[in-house]
């Protein structure tokens, strides 16, 4: 089912658009949700333009060159501020060493811990800190800030910490959610996307699926482990978990855009309306599973297709198009979904 692509919304309008959605599931102004509250009070309020730290930490040569970019005071956490907790349910990932819980000052928030920093991961480190550091949305988990007192200790990149984890847990778990509740989080997961692909220089987020959506105490979805976003001028590599990744990332195209987010928005659709990671059960083996997908348009399926509103299912077969430019953009999925609620 194709449609004709929608014009461009006002990024003031696309704001009114999700802020309102915001009111009504929570009764209050988008941004004073309790989960961000907390997260806020944990971030210093003033920021010097004029102090600027720096971490070095010694590379393989003679050179010693500095590897962290130069960042705001304020996200310079001094260890003594933190109280790391047991290590998290969330997922770790391929660059951190462990997610623990924890607070500061009294604030709840996660720790990504890389246990022996080296240089390339402290550039990794640097290049995610410059990417999120001035991101702000209710619907995107926030930056708060790096901890490393010297390079023989741990390094800390401190988040706010969501009320219930992530979703692919809650899942896992047995947790049930019902078509308003369905809709709701997948409404706020476009209205972040939309955010970060609005911005000067669009931020594709490249592996969304439900592992790296966190939900906070009161319902609200965030997106979060923004690892592998960038600039769309970046590099674009094989990036993300093959069963969400859009065709054309599997077919190693070079020249894709921020479409391969949508594809995977309607990934991450399939897997909370079957409770399951797409194509669980449908492939045993991998290798033909990718090649179903990028050469034969293989799609999963949706289980119980009686249950969701025939707009809902329309809407997600829309966003895993094979033809990237046939997808809707994010500002248009917000406008069809908050149709739908």
């Amino acid at each position: 089912m194709s449609s004709a692509p929608s014009p461009a919304i006002p990024v003031v309008a696309l704001a009114r658009l999700c802020g309102s959605h915001q009111k009504r599931q929570l009764g209050t102004s988008p941004y004073n949700g309790s989960d961000t509250k907390r997260s806020k009070s944990a971030v210093h309020t003033s920021v010097s333009s004029s102090k600027r730290h720096i971490v070095e930490v010694a590379a393989n040569d003679e050179t010693q060159q500095p590897v962290l970019r130069l960042l705001p005071d304020c996200f310079n956490i001094q260890l003594k501020y933190i109280a790391a907790g047991a290590t998290s349910a969330i997922t770790a990932g391929a660059l951190w060493n462990a997610i623990r819980e924890g607070t500061y000052h009294g604030s709840p928030v996660l720790l990504k811990e890389l246990t022996k920093p080296t240089v390339a991961t402290i550039r990794e480190v640097n290049r995610i800190a410059s990417l999120t550091l001035h991101l702000h949305h209710p619907n995107v988990v926030q930056f708060l800030g790096l901890s490393w007192d010297s390079p023989e200790k741990p390094l800390y990149m401190l988040t706010e910490r969501p009320g219930r984890g992530d979703l692919a847990t809650l899942l896992a778990n047995g947790e049930s959610f019902d078509v308003t509740q369905v809709v709701s989080m997948l409404l706020d997961v476009a209205c972040g996307m939309a955010y970060l692909h609005g911005q000067s220089q669009a931020v594709m987020h490249r592996d969304l699926r439900a592992r790296n959506i966190h939900i906070s105490s009161d319902g609200r979805a965030k997106i979060a482990n923004l690892e592998f976003g960038g600039k769309l001028s970046v590099d674009r590599t094989l990036i993300g978990t093959p069963a969400w990744a859009a065709p054309e990332i599997l077919r190693g195209q070079s020249d894709y855009d921020e479409k391969v987010d949508v594809y995977s928005f309607a990934m991450l659709a399939v897997e909370m309306l079957n409770r399951k990671p797409p194509y669980t059960d449908e492939y045993k083996n991998a290798r033909e599973l990718l090649h179903d997908i990028s050469a034969k348009h293989r799609r999963p399926r949706i289980e119980e297709r009686q249950k969701w509103p025939i707009s809902l299912l329309h809407l997600i077969e829309e966003c895993w198009f094979n033809d990237a430019s046939q997808r809707p953009a994010f500002h248009t999925i917000v406008q069809r979904l908050l149709a739908i609620t």
